[in-house]
Parts: C-alpha cells; structure tokens; sequence
C-alpha cells in the first residue's frame, strides 16, 4: 500500500514515482523468490541396448540441459549398482528439461525428461530404439597447434575421416581458413572436397595443398558432413587448429622416409629428414600425432639427418619434424601418415564354427569346430580357444581350454564335442580370452574374437512298423478263450501317449476343439508350453498350423465314435501316412470344457494302419511323429511313451 499526500504543487507526481519505484523493487523481489537458483539434482537410471540386454560397462551417458545448454557427459559404471546403470548430478533447475542420450556403435536411445523437484531423484532408463546415422569423426594429421613456416613455403593440410554409426553416402569435408591472407589453399584446390561413400568404420584422407603468404598466424577448421548423418552423437565432425604461424627466414624442413601413407611393420622405425638452412641448426624436433615425442639438439644442416623410435602399436600415425635454427626461427615440415601392423590379429566368424552332424537328434554327440585366423603381421602362439554353450556371460563352458598356435596369413582349427539337446543349440568360441580385454596375445584388433552359430534340434521323433502276428487270451487255468490271428489291421489305429498317463478312450476329442465341439486355437499353443517345444523350430504350432487355422483336418473312428475335425500332418514325406492329435475330456478337472495348461489334460498322438505302404524309411503298416518331450508329459517316472493299437 502506498499513501500519497499533495501538500505542495508536484509533491503528489513525485509520491506516485516513489511509489511506482517501491512497487517494481517489490514485484524484482518477488521474481527473484519465484525463479529458484540452480542447485545440484542427482539423475540416474539404466541403459538397455538394441537387443533389449544390459548395456555393456563404460556406454556413454550425454545430459543436456535446455535452459542453460550445459551438458554433461558421464557413463554406465557398474558395482556396486548394475552394470549398465549411470548416476550423476547436474547443476539445474527444478522441472527443467532434459535430453538424455546413450549409445552403442550401431544405436542409441533418447529420453526427455523433467528433473525432478529437489531433493527428489531423476530416474530415467535409456533403450537403444533408434539406428544411427552416419557421422563423422575428423582427425587432424597436420599442422597442428604452433606449426611454423616460412613464407612462400609448400604444406599439406591433412585429415583423415572416419565413419561412424553407419554406412555414409555423398560425404564431403570443408576447410575453413580464419585469416587466408596469411596462408590459403594454392590454385586448383577447393575448400570442400567430395569423399564419395564411406563404409562405417572406415576413412577417407582430404588433403588440401597450400601455402604461406604472409607473415602472422592464423587457425583452421575442417568439418565434415554426409548425406546419410543422423543424430551427432560423438561431436567428433569439426576439428580446429590453432596458431599456425607463418614466419620470414625459417629453415626448410623436409621429410624422407617412411613416405607419406607407408605401412610398416616393425616395432622399431627409423624417421629421416633433412633441414635446409643458412644458419646453423639449434635443435630439430619430432612429433606424432602433434605430440612431442623426441628432441635432437645435435643437428647437421643440408644432409640426412634422422630419429629412430620404438614401441609402436598397431595403428595409423602422423608425423612432422620441427627445427629451430641459430637465429631462433622455427621451421616445420609438411605432416605425413603412416600404419604400423606389427602384432597378430585373431579373428573367428560364424561362418567359421562348424558342426559334423548337420541334423543331430537329442543327446547325440556333436563335434563343433571352431577355425581361427591370424591377419596380423606376427605369429600367435599358445592362444587359447574356449566354447560355451549359450552366451559366453552367462553361458556353460563346453570342455576344457584348448590351445593352438596360428601363424601369420594362416588359420589354426581345434575342437570340442557336446550333446545336442532339443531346440537351438547357440555355441559360442571366444579367442584368447577374457573376452573384451587383450588376454593373453596382443593383438591389433580385440574386437573380433567372438562368434557364435546355432545348431538347431528337432524335437519330432518317428515311429514305424507293422502290427501282425497271433494273439491269444487265456483264463488263470491256462484255457484259450480266444485265439485271434492278426493279419489285416487296416483301417485300425495306433496311439502313443505318456506312459504316466492313464488314457480314457471313449473321452477323446480333437485338439483345438472343446468338448462341444468349438474352436479352440490356443490349444496348439499351450500345448507346446506343457512340452517344452515353444521355441524349437518343429513346435506344435508350426507343425499343425498355418496363419492360425488348422492345416487340414480329418475324421478319425475311435472303437466306434467318429471323432471329427482332427488337426492332422504328414507323418513324414507322403500323404500315406498321417498323424493327430487328441485330447482326453476325462481329465478337464476344472469342468471348463476346454484343454488348457492349467488342467494339463492327457494328449494322444494318433495314426491309421495302412498295409504295406512305402513311409520314409521303407514299407509298414505303421507310421507316427511325436514330440520327444512327450515321455515328460506328466511326470518323469517312467520317461517313456506307451504305444496302443486298436484293432480291427
């Protein structure tokens, strides 16, 4: 409340202002108390990538906030929480928004959230959804940072790109020049050059000629983009240089050996020069990757002069040479490349993992062969190969260790048996393990010592025969009551069934049908879950049916009681004989008219006796496909089927 008082002439004009001043200090007050400061907030959660698992230990965490634009970078640490979770505090603002992202090589996730009211927590988890694009990562090869030249000289400005995330179309990289009166690209060149199609992971080198201009400094910028880019993840696509200097009189240093873009393979190398002077040399200077490395302080000018360094690992390296003459001007020479292969490079595929029994029936030894590479450039010793049977995280050691030598440009194969068992049998190899670390071989490339292949295990197996001979029925006295010659049972049928079972044959009726005769799909369904045949690939359901419906159905005469709309299949490769499948209504104990995983009604495999009819495996009379896992239908006493024959 303000009180005004016009007790002299404007007085009253002077109160509204004051009071108009009080009022806005009031209301900055106000604000001030409304909009909190920033204050820190703990964000955390977990990465899953784009096979639904836990993201691997160390995957990159990047926070934005929007209001601010700060960004944090942080990554899944593992104990004492999960492996693939992430925790960090954020200096912000209460509700204000944030952008999440996670990554792998292949994918990344992204999440947009709120931060929670302070001291509350930000819990959000990151799945890998979305593929990446392409994007670039530009690695300079010189200058670099206070290269130095004499006017009028001749130097390359070099990067090489790499492709990340994804194959990349119609890639290009640009060159920006802050000042280009002190150096510029020489006639010809253009500031952007065309790079054409990049596979991830592989590079490109943009190289522009130039030339010194005029005395000062100036810095340089490469960026590179292509048409396939997604979301940039890494920020990796602009490099800077800075305080490239151009001065009068420096010497003039070339560079002889190894040559621009040479591969060597040793671990020691011998890097010449010559520096080119009318004034005496102080000291010359080698650098890799634009980081000093060594310094040589007796110099001879105008003839070969040369560094020798070791222990190079494999990979791509730069190189450039400063020298500083005795009137303290520095020149420098151009920036080659070079790529050492000096170590072995294990390697295993899919496609190198074998098994001798292509089509194994359960429990049948299989031998797995596992045929390993060597593509580096010194031979492997004593490297040692290990099989698992699932994933080799969480998977079963097959054997023992094996070990191998594998030469330079060779292979080496070792090997080891297991038992096949129904479904697919995913066998993993990992080389020189532990995997993801270098183990015990150092090798160039740790990223290629894993595969795996799946051997798949049908559950069906078969059963033929023929049903003839004599049969008598006797009383306890040993009196034949009846004497009954079987020598034509066609038309009759076979049944095969758990032998835990006890089967009530006038209560039969088809599988997929209620007991009043309505469809019931789901029964395939729950059928294969009772057996344990979900997830092989002759399930139930893939076997009796197509888009949901019945493949074909018939009519089977049970001791009299014609059962209709049987789901039927080939028994095996001909239309001679057929298999079906009932269910026992006897032992529906929930009285809900159905067969269901909860009941686990009795089920019976049926065929019909065909005289002498050509089968997969001969002539018979007989011949049915059951589900392995059948003799576990009920219970594992017995772990055997019982076969039936109604005759006729």
């Amino acid at each position: 409340m303000c009180l005004l008082q016009r007790d002299e002439k404007g007085k009253g004009a002077a109160s509204k202002a004051i009071a108009l001043a009080i009022l806005l200090a009031l209301l900055l007050v106000f604000s001030t108390l409304v909009i909190a400061p920033p204050s820190l907030h703990r964000v955390l959660g977990e990465v899953f990538d784009n096979n639904g698992l836990d993201a691997a230990l160390t995957t990159p965490v990047w926070i934005n906030l929007t209001l601010s634009n700060i960004t944090y970078l942080t990554y899944t640490t593992g104990p004492p929480t999960f492996e693939n979770s992430y925790d960090i505090n954020v200096m912000g603002i209460d509700n204000e928004t944030i952008v999440i992202r996670s990554w792998n090589a292949t994918h990344y996730g992204q999440n947009i959230t709120n931060l929670s009211i302070d001291p509350g927590d930000t819990i959000t988890n990151i799945y890998f959804l979305l593929q990446r694009g392409s994007e670039a990562n530009v690695s300079l090869k010189g200058p670099f940072n206070h290269s130095v030249f004499n006017t009028s000289a001749l130097f390359n400005i070099t990067a090489n790109i790499t492709i990340l995330g994804a194959d990349a179309t119609s890639c290009g990289a640009t060159l920006s020049i802050v000042n280009e009166s002190v150096y510029n690209i020489t006639s010809g060149e253009t500031f952007t050059q065309n790079l054409g199609d990049i596979s991830r992971l592989d590079s490109a080198l943009a190289v522009w000629e130039s030339s010194a201009k005029a005395i000062g400094s100036s810095n340089y910028t490469i960026t590179s983009s292509c048409a396939t880019d997604g979301v940039i993840l890494l920020f990796l696509n602009t490099a800077s240089v800075f305080n490239v200097t151009v001065e009068q009189g420096a010497p003039v240093v070339n560079l002889s050996s190894p040559a621009d873009l040479a591969t060597v393979s040793q671990f020691n190398i011998t890097f010449a020069y010559n520096v080119t002077t009318t004034s005496s040399v102080s000291a010359c200077s080698i650098y890799f990757n634009g980081t000093l490395n060594e310094t040589d302080s007796v110099v001879t000018p105008n003839i070969e002069q040369n560094f020798t360094i070791g222990d190079f690992g494999n990979g791509d390296y730069s190189w450039n040479i400063t020298c500083v003459d005795g009137n303290d001007y520095t020149g420098a020479s151009k920036t080659f490349t070079f790529t050492v292969q000096a170590k072995p490079d294990l390697g295993i595929t899919s496609a190198n993992i074998t098994f001798d029994v292509a089509a194994p029936i359960e429990n049948q030894s299989v031998k797995v062969t596992a045929n390993v590479s060597n593509t580096g450039t010194l031979d492997a010793t004593n490297v040692v190969v290990r099989f698992y049977r699932g994933n080799y995280t969480l998977g079963v050691q097959i054997g023992s260790d094996q070990s191998i030598n594998v030469p330079i440009d060779s292979s080496n194969a070792t090997n080891v048996s297991f038992y096949a068992q129904i479904g697919y049998n995913n066998i993993f190899v990992v080389v020189d393990p532990p995997a993801g670390t270098s183990g015990s071989v150092e090798e160039s490339d740790e990223s290629n010592n894993i595969a795996n292949n799946t051997l798949s295990v049908v559950s069906s197996q078969y059963i033929a025969g023929n049903l003839t001979g004599s049969l008598t029925l006797g009383d306890s006295t040993g009196r034949t009551l009846i004497d009954w010659e079987v020598s034509n049972t066609s038309g009759s049928n076979i049944y095969v069934a758990d032998s835990d079972s006890t089967i009530s044959f006038d209560d039969l009726q088809a599988l997929g049908r209620s007991t009043t005769g309505a469809i019931e799909s789901n029964d395939f369904e729950e059928l294969d879950i009772l057996i344990n045949t979900t997830n092989v690939t002759d399930s139930i359901v893939s076997l009796y049916l197509e888009g949901g419906s019945p493949r074909e159905l018939s009519t089977f005469s049970i001791f009299g009681k014609a059962i209709e709309n049987v789901s039927i299949i080939n028994s095996t490769n001909s239309t001679n004989f057929r298999t079906g499948i009932l269910w026992d209504t006897s032992d529906d104990d929930s009285a809900n008219e159905v067969f269901d995983e909860s009941d686990e009604e009795d089920v019976v495999f049926i065929t019909t006796i065909n005289i002498r009819s050509q089968g997969a495996y001969g002539l018979y009379d007989y011949e049915i496909r059951i589900p392995a896992t059948l003799r576990q239908y009920v219970g594992a006493s017995a772990d055997a089927v019982s076969i039936y024959a109604e005759l006729r």
